[in-house]
């Protein structure tokens, strides 16, 4: 089992991206702080306070890379996650499909594709070996292209 990747963010402004551990020694916290800090509960009481850190857990579902935006700041990774529950106060329930946009500031691209095994080139970004390719680039990002038109083109 893989560890699981947190972004961290003060308010809206993101900070850093790692696993619990490695945000905790950069932060001079524990490690439960950075889980404690992703839970919904945490998230409630920080609504209304901008200066209060926040995790969000980046690989805690299947995602699907679907597009990877180059910024002269950083690097934008956009996943969809199928099939999420979501609720108003847990009286209904609902499979939805979200968007997760990672931001990924340019000093820690290396750390994070590392981690996620990816590989961006100028040409497209793969995952896990140079004969996987998952997106191709379009402009001034990379988009999800299906193995099929790829294998026909």
């Amino acid at each position: 089992m893989s560890a699981i990747t947190y972004a961290l963010y003060r308010g809206d402004e993101f900070l850093d991206v790692g696993t619990a551990l490695e945000l905790s020694e950069r932060f001079h916290v524990d490690p439960e702080t950075i889980r404690w800090y992703s839970t919904p509960v945490h998230h409630r009481r920080c609504e209304g306070h901008e200066n209060r850190l926040l995790a969000i857990r980046v690989n805690d579902m299947e995602e699907e890379l679907v597009q990877v935006s180059i910024q002269s700041n950083g690097v934008y990774f956009a996943y969809r996650l199928p099939d999420v529950k979501r609720g108003i106060k847990g009286k209904t329930r609902a499979q939805v499909d979200e968007l997760l946009i990672v931001g990924v500031p340019t000093k820690g691209v290396q750390a994070y594709c590392l981690r996620e095994h990816l590989i961006i080139t100028n040409k497209a970004v793969y995952q896990n070996d140079l004969d996987n390719p998952i997106l191709f680039r379009n402009g001034e990002s990379f988009v999800y292209v299906e193995k099929e038109k790829l294998t026909n083109a």
